[in-house]
C-alpha cells in the first residue's frame, strides 16, 4: 500500500503540474510586454507536454485488474465466500475511480482557462481535431513505450520517431483516434459541468447578496 501511495501521489503532481501552466498562461496573455509574451511561448510549450499525465491516470485501471488477476479475488469471494477478498475489491475499485476521477478533473481544469483565450472565436471547436489525438499519442507513448515528459525535453527526436511509427500503424492509430475522441467527449462534458456549476454558485451567492 504505502507504494502505491507514492506512485498515486507522483501521478497526481504530474497531473497538478498543467493544471497550474493553464491558469499562469491565462494570467499572462493579457499583458503584451514582450517578457510576457516569452513566457506565455515557454508555458504553452510546457503545458502541452505536460498535459497527457493528466489523462494517463485514466490508464491505472491496468493495475486493478492486474491486482484482481494477481490475487484471484473474484473466486476468493464468489466462490470461498472471503469477506476480505469484498471488502479489498470494493475498496481497491473506490481507490482507481477516485485517481481516474482526479485525473479527469485535472484534465479539465488544465485546458479550461487556454480555451477560454479562444472560446469566442469562430469555429474555435475545430481545435479539437488535433488536440485531443495528439493527447491520446502522448498517452500510448508513455503507457506502452515508456517515456515521459524529461525524454521529450532531452531526446525529443526519439519520441517523435516513436510517435510517427505509431500512426503509421493503421490499427494502432485507430485505437489513438477512438481514444482521442474519447477524451474529447469527456472534456466537452467535464465543461459544461463546470459551466453548471459556476452558473449555480454565481446564481446562489447573489441570491445571498439580495
Amino acid at each position: 500500500m504505502p507504494g502505491t501511495l507514492i506512485w498515486f501521489s507522483w501521478n497526481l503532481l504530474l497531473a497538478v503540474i498543467p493544471v497550474a501552466l493553464g491558469f499562469l498562461l491565462r494570467r499572462l496573455w493579457g499583458d503584451g510586454s514582450r517578457r510576457a509574451r516569452l513566457l506565455c511561448w515557454l508555458c504553452g510549450f510546457l503545458w502541452l507536454i505536460f498535459l497527457p499525465n493528466a489523462c494517463y491516470l485514466l490508464t491505472e485501471w491496468r493495475h486493478f485488474f492486474s491486482m484482481l488477476e494477481r490475487n484471484d479475488l473474484y473466486t476468493r469471494w464468489l466462490v470461498l465466500k472471503d469477506i476480505g477478498a469484498l471488502r479489498r475489491l470494493i475498496g481497491s475499485f473506490l481507490f482507481y475511480l477516485f485517481d481516474s476521477g482526479l485525473g479527469m478533473l485535472a484534465f479539465a481544469l488544465a485546458i479550461r482557462p487556454v480555451y477560454g483565450l479562444v472560446r469566442g472565436a469562430r469555429h474555435a471547436w475545430l481545435w479539437g481535431i488535433p488536440f485531443f489525438p495528439l493527447m491520446s499519442l502522448g498517452v500510448y507513448l508513455g503507457l506502452i513505450e515508456r517515456f515521459n515528459t524529461w525524454n521529450l525535453l532531452h531526446a525529443p527526436d526519439t519520441v517523435i520517431a516513436e510517435g510517427w511509427r505509431a500512426v503509421n500503424r493503421p490499427e494502432l492509430f485507430g485505437y489513438i483516434l477512438a481514444f482521442g475522441a474519447f477524451l474529447w467527449l469527456a472534456y466537452f462534458l467535464l465543461d459544461m459541468w463546470f459551466d453548471g456549476v459556476l452558473l449555480r454558485w454565481r446564481r446562489e451567492t447573489t441570491d445571498f447578496a439580495d
